[in-house]
């Protein structure tokens, strides 16, 4: 991202990580570039099969496992990671021809404090 390292006070990234062809390094960038102790909010699609989606809406990812989206966060040191469903569906205008929605999810983690910061650097290298 171009912004400097400890720039914003939240980071966040709704619906975006699904198109990008490295979304672990997007969530290790939003932390570079947010002030110790300050918040990174993940808004996206939990993981699914519907491969629909991969051609008529240009989704690289089918979504994200709990797992994974925690341990992106623990590799760089976040802390007070919490996962939810938020109950919402995506894509629910093109259920047709069994295409199905997808449940959307929330990820919000604390920006490890100053001298923890070492691995966010690592990460984004």
């Amino acid at each position: 991202l171009p912004l400097e390292s400890n720039s914003v006070d939240a980071g966040f990234a709704v619906m975006v990580l699904h198109f990008l062809p490295d979304p672990k390094l997007a969530v290790a960038e939003l932390c570079r570039i947010t002030r110790a102790r300050g918040s990174v909010v993940i808004v996206d699609l939990v993981q699914h099969d519907q491969q629909w989606m991969r051609k008529q809406m240009a989704h690289r990812w089918l979504g994200f496992d709990q797992a994974s989206i925690e341990s992106w966060f623990e590799a760089i040191g976040a802390t007070e990671v919490h996962y939810e469903l938020t109950g919402a569906f995506a894509g629910e205008k093109m259920v047709r021809n069994g295409n199905r929605p997808v449940q959307i999810f929330v990820t919000r983690a604390l920006v490890p404090a100053r001298q923890r910061r070492q691995r966010i650097e690592k990460a984004t290298r």
